[in-house]
């Protein structure tokens, strides 16, 4: 016997090339793409502020001058240092440590956005499995702002409750995309 993918059963009178339900999955992409960006600004960029003060990066005045004449003055915000570079390693320890938080609040999204995207897409193609596709996709949300809030706020331990319900949330989004997949034969 030859194998071959069953197509995908749409009902005939929809406009769509998915099943329509399919659109609130692609809803709560969207929405996570604006959480990434709030994640930034919110978490990141309020780190950065508070820790590279106009004040403070004076300091670098003489060596960026002589590395930059043509541009005299540092970059505001410590740009582009990410919390462990040449202005970082000039923080007081608590401005580090504030820093490298909302850094790691960010950049552990970053690392894990696409995947997550990637999977819920798959996950949620199949008719009967698109409303768990969204209950894992709204999980990981839910997760991800515990993360943010309590890796920012609290330091890396309070993170654990945010990635605990996060990490479920992707292993149950694998595990559905493949069955998602497997519907398809």
């Amino acid at each position: 016997m030859p194998f071959r993918l069953r197509p995908l059963a749409l009902p005939a009178d929809t406009p769509y090339p998915y099943e329509q339900n399919f659109t609130w999955v692609l809803i709560l992409i969207c929405l996570l793409a604006i959480q990434y960006m709030v994640t930034m600004y919110a978490f990141t960029m309020r780190m950065r502020i508070k820790s590279y003060t106009v004040e403070f990066m004076k300091q670098f005045e003489n060596d960026h001058k002589e590395a930059f004449p043509e541009r005299p003055s540092p970059p505001k915000f410590g740009y582009p240092d990410a919390g462990c570079g040449r202005y970082g390693k000039a923080l007081p320890y608590g401005d580090w440590y504030d820093m490298n938080n909302g850094q790691r609040a960010q950049i552990n999204f970053l690392e894990q956005i696409t995947f997550i995207i990637g999977v819920s897409l798959i996950a949620g193609f199949q008719a009967d499995c698109t409303w768990y596709a969204m209950g894992l996709l709204a999980a990981y949300s839910v997760g991800r702002l515990l993360f943010s809030l309590g890796y920012t706020a609290l330091g890396p331990n309070a993170r654990i409750p945010g990635a605990l319900i996060m990490d479920l949330a992707i292993l149950g989004q694998l595990v559905l995309s493949f069955i998602s997949v497997g519907k398809m034969f």
